[in-house]
């Protein structure tokens, strides 16, 4: 391998360090929002109205209820700097993704490179994307109703990624629970694996290429089953005040582009199936 080539695999290895910093901030931003969930729930509404009469009746010798309303404070200032550093990472991670693969489009067209320097780029950058898309929160839903007295509290609250989602469909409809594994897990995680390996075979492609020639018809069933996903959440939420999409979701739309792309690239590269001859 030239200096190059060690340069490019380095620069690829280097957005592994965005990737993980878009994922740790995204879950970060959900464990904040699943506490300020708990605290303006209905127990948590009932906790906070006690200690006001305590600290009341106290003149404020137990001020349990003063720090209960810095900590919600301080957990509204985490999902803000958590929401602001993901989003950055996120942009970090897209255009680092992106001049990977200009830069190793640029490289293979002037000869400096392996014949596969651009399409494993798109390749690496497809499971980068996938990985952010399976690890970070996809859909957000709250619930609030009213009461007497207490005033709005949080009924509900999900933030879920595709894996938790799957999980908690499972006991309601493992069906489609199933499918969202398949679709959105299996399948793109095989997709990969088969283009790398005929990325770098220069035999044996046979079977492998016509698995990935079927699983190339089916390229929008990912997409299919992210939106079953989210129909399927935002009816069992109609009355939701709050529904938005997540980090997630936009990386794992990334993917879908990017695997159809590579995975049509592929396709083409993999001989056409001979018919056996039909006997008399």
């Amino acid at each position: 391998m030239t200096l190059s080539h060690w340069l490019w695999a380095l620069t690829g290895l280097a957005l592994i360090l965005p990737a993980w910093m878009t994922v740790d901030h995204a879950l970060g931003e959900k464990q904040s929002r699943e506490q300020v969930a708990r605290i303006q729930s209905l127990e948590g509404k009932k906790s906070l109205a006690l200690d006001w009469l305590t600290e009341a009746f106290t003149l404020g010798a137990d001020d349990r209820f003063s720090r209960s309303e810095l900590e919600q404070a301080r957990l509204e200032e985490n999902i803000a700097r958590h929401h602001r550093a993901a989003t950055a990472w996120g942009w970090f991670l897209a255009a680092g993704c992106g001049a990977f693969i200009l830069v190793s489009r640029i490289l293979q067209r002037q000869g400096r490179a392996f014949p596969d320097f651009f399409l494993s780029a798109v390749i690496w950058a497809s499971f980068l994307f996938l990985a952010v898309g399976l690890l970070a929160p996809v859909f957000l839903f709250q619930k609030n109703l009213s009461y007497p007295l207490i005033g709005e509290v949080v009924y509900q609250f999900e933030m879920l990624s595709i894996p938790s989602a799957a999980a908690k469909l499972w006991e309601a409809n493992p069906l489609v629970a199933c499918l969202i594994v398949l679709f959105s897990m299996v399948t793109p995680l095989l997709k990969i694996q088969l283009s790398l390996f005929l990325l770098f075979s220069k035999k044996g492609i046979a079977v492998p290429g016509q698995v990935l020639v079927f699983l190339s018809k089916w390229s929008m069933a990912d997409v299919f089953i992210v939106a079953v996903l989210l129909a399927v959440f935002s009816l069992s939420a109609s009355e939701s005040q709050l529904a938005q999409v997540g980090t997630g979701f936009y990386f794992f739309a990334g993917y879908c582009l990017l695997a159809h792309f590579h995975m049509v690239e592929m396709a083409r590269r993999v001989p056409p199936r001979k018919e056996r001859p039909v006997s008399d």
